[in-house]
């Protein structure tokens, strides 16, 4: 099977970065993608089982923590 990738591209959420204080005090809009490249096949391409997807919240939940 070819392999499998998820990709969430273009995901905007309000951080606090830069060099000076007040750079950091003003939270800025940054975009994120990421692609994610599985070295197993997945199991939920082969059934319709909701416990064997991957779950975009937690994902995108980790990428902001």
């Amino acid at each position: 099977m070819k392999k499998q990738k998820l990709k969430i591209q273009d995901y905007a959420l309000w951080v606090h970065l830069g060099v000076s204080e007040e750079e950091q005090f003003n939270p800025q809009r940054v975009h994120l993608s990421v692609e994610i490249e599985y070295l197993e096949d997945l199991k939920s391409c082969f059934n319709d089982s909701i416990e064997d997807t991957t779950c975009y919240g937690s994902l995108t939940q980790g990428i902001v923590e």
